[in-house]
């Protein structure tokens, strides 16, 4: 039987990476015309057709795919896993398999980096993760890396680390967004508290960055007071914005940078009757917050498209793993939406292609 040739065979005939060979066969990204040249003939020399099926045939087994999720809260983490695993069905073919692994909330990060010892050793063919600190994690990953087992971060990141890329939220730009619009809710006057789920969590510290960077340039009739930490803890969230309340009479306006403290915040306001008074805008969507947006007690949240993050994460570390192709850029953000009032029961977000 003869042998199909992969991108592989072309790289190691030429001595270039997987990346120079996917470049010069799609015509795409900085390659030199010479370079390209020789990878176009020696694909022809060796007769290489792209036929993913048959690089998975090549490997003579299932390619096992780790997934390290967060389950709280359900109504996120859930929609992401939703898209891993309708990724994974479309991909059964080419022997794609997923193993999940949970930890609870994302602030669990011993737990998680237990997990993530335990799936190097088990040796799989690549790893998503939702990472929870990532200065803590980032040798872990790129221990994993270099053990050539890729690693692909998604919703939350570990910049700086080897992670083949990253797949979700501009949330410097989702923090900027809120901003603007807490800055015309409040027609560039009040005060105006933050408040963070996790601060060691990369996507949270950059909206908290991006909210408070437009503040201070375009609204400087706002004060801000915070960030004031909840550590995902919804009672937390709850006790925190009643003191703020009970201690700050002119307060205007609460920012959440996570989706976990939305609800019970919106309580407390609730609870000390200022709904009329304090605007309040985080992130995401469920029931509760959907009622609570047509009641006019939260006003905005912004929507991040979790499904759309599980679902392209799996299908770019399946096709790097597959046929060596790298994901054309290092951060691959996926839709934001504003959601308000009218359109808060709107989540049928059209998918990328890729």
């Amino acid at each position: 039987m003869k042998k199909e040739h992969t991108i592989k065979d072309i790289a190691k005939a030429l001595g270039v990476s997987i990346g120079t060979v996917d470049r010069a066969l799609n015509n795409r990204g900085r390659i030199s015309k010479e370079t390209r040249k020789k990878v176009l003939e020696m694909a022809d020399k060796i007769g290489y057709k792209p036929n993913r099926i048959a690089r998975t045939l090549v490997l003579q087994r299932n390619i096992r795919i780790a997934a390290i999720l967060p389950t709280i809260p359900e109504y996120f983490f859930g929609k992401i896993e939703d898209g891993i695993k309708n990724a994974a069905r479309e991909l059964k073919d080419f022997g794609i398999e997923v193993v999940y692994y949970y930890s609870k909330a994302v602030n669990e990060f011993l737990p998680q980096i237990e997990l993530f010892k335990n799936v190097i050793q088990t040796k799989y063919d690549g790893i998503l993760i939702i990472p929870t600190n990532a200065n803590l994690l980032k040798p872990y990953v790129d221990a994993a890396v270099e053990a050539l087992t890729p690693v692909v971060t998604l919703n939350n990141d570990v910049p700086q680390s080897k992670r083949l890329c990253f797949v979700g939220e501009d949330s410097i730009k989702a923090g900027k967004t809120a901003a603007e619009l807490m800055g015309k809710f409040l027609n560039n006057e009040g005060k105006v508290a933050i408040l963070s789920g996790f601060l060691q969590a990369t996507a949270l510290k950059r909206r908290y960055e991006g909210f408070e960077e437009v503040i201070h340039q375009n609204y400087p009739g706002i004060e801000l007071i915070g960030p004031y930490e909840y550590s995902e803890d919804m009672c937390e969230a709850y006790e925190i914005t009643k003191e703020l309340l009970l201690k700050n009479i002119d307060l205007k306006g609460i920012f959440l940078t996570s989706t976990t403290g939305l609800v019970p915040a919106a309580n407390a306001i609730l609870d000390s009757k200022r709904e009329k008074f304090v605007k309040i805008i985080g992130f995401d969507i469920n029931e509760q917050i959907q009622v609570m947006m047509r009641e006019d007690i939260i006003y905005s949240t912004i929507y991040q498209d979790p499904y759309a993050q599980g679902y392209y994460s799996l299908r770019i570390l399946s096709k790097y793993i597959i046929d060596g192709l790298e994901p054309q850029q290092e951060y691959l953000y996926t839709k934001s939406e504003i959601l308000l009032k009218e359109n808060s029961n709107n989540e049928a977000y059209p998918l990328y292609m890729y």
